[in-house]
């Protein structure tokens, strides 16, 4: 489990390698946009210099040991957006489950310490991550399409129980190597050096998510990022990929667009591409914006 010898800190980079990275976020930030391209910006630049095949951008807050994702921007992948994607939420929301997952416990210790961290699923959930035999880290690595996973998340805030922070989660596919500690030092001196960037102009009309069920807040997230990447809102695939017929996954939106406030989807998909992914209302949908 975490350790201090856990914490892969950009120290571990010699003053070269942390220069040409800062140099690299800077750039980043210095080519303009809007912050969601901004983001969009610095963590491509991250994922090529880790070799990584998927990541995601996490706007989100711990509360009494279940994360509540505010906006999750699912900007690339190797093909496997969905099921990486409702994997990982329903690990975050112990779905299934009366307690959280282990490395979920591992994250609110970090994450309540208040420490900024990059770390390796291997620390978050412990020895056996990478072990064929272990049926259930064996289980998520295949429901989730990914052979290893690499977290890099910043606190920033503290009310009462609740705490906020920004991240990203950082995929490899099967058959490549798992992530190495020298590839967290990598991730970890991106996120430093883009800190502010990365918690600059955070989404506002989501917050209030918690107020969510854990079941319909997962379909909600696989929906909303899946219909930004596809030609128009469809349930047909994110109920599948849920197990739930497509009229049980209309029935379970209702509540989110209830609760956030908007008329229909078509609005609430508009409103999450614009506000975390800062696509326009009329690129969202076109192949302009499958390709961001």
């Amino acid at each position: 489990m975490i350790t201090d010898a856990s914490f892969a800190p950009r120290t571990l980079l010699t003053e070269a390698e942390d220069r040409e990275i800062r140099d690299q976020v800077h750039s980043a930030i210095a080519a303009g946009g809007a912050a969601p391209q901004i983001r969009r910006r610095i963590l491509d630049r991250c994922q090529r210099a880790i070799d990584a095949n998927a990541y995601a951008w996490v706007y989100s807050s711990w509360e009494k040991g279940v994360s509540y994702p505010y906006s999750i921007a699912n900007f690339n992948s190797h093909g496997s957006s969905l099921r990486t994607g409702v994997a990982i939420l329903r690990r975050q929301f112990h779905i299934g489950r009366k307690r959280p997952y282990r490395e979920m416990l591992s994250a609110v210790r970090l994450v309540r310490s208040g420490r900024a961290h990059t770390v390796l699923q291997a620390d978050m959930y412990g020895d056996d991550w990478h072990d064929p035999n272990n049926p259930d880290a064996a289980g998520y690595r295949r429901e989730a399409a990914l052979q290893d996973i690499l977290v890099s998340a910043w606190p920033f805030d503290n009310v009462r129980e609740e705490i906020f922070w920004v991240g990203a989660f950082f995929g490899r596919a099967p058959g490549q190597p798992p992530f190495t500690r020298h590839d967290a030092a990598i991730a970890d001196a991106f996120m430093f050096h883009a800190q502010d960037a990365m918690k600059a102009d955070l989404p506002t009309r989501f917050v209030n998510v918690r107020r969510v069920s854990r079941k319909a807040l997962v379909y909600f997230i696989c929906y909303v990022f899946e219909a930004t990447h596809a030609a128009g809102p469809d349930h047909a695939d994110v109920a599948a990929v849920n197990n739930i017929s497509p009229g049980r996954a209309k029935k379970m939106l209702a509540q989110p667009l209830q609760v956030l406030g908007f008329k229909n989807r078509k609005r609430l998909w508009a409103e999450w591409a614009r506000q975390v992914l800062g696509l326009s209302e009329r690129t969202v949908g076109t192949p302009e914006a499958r390709r961001r």
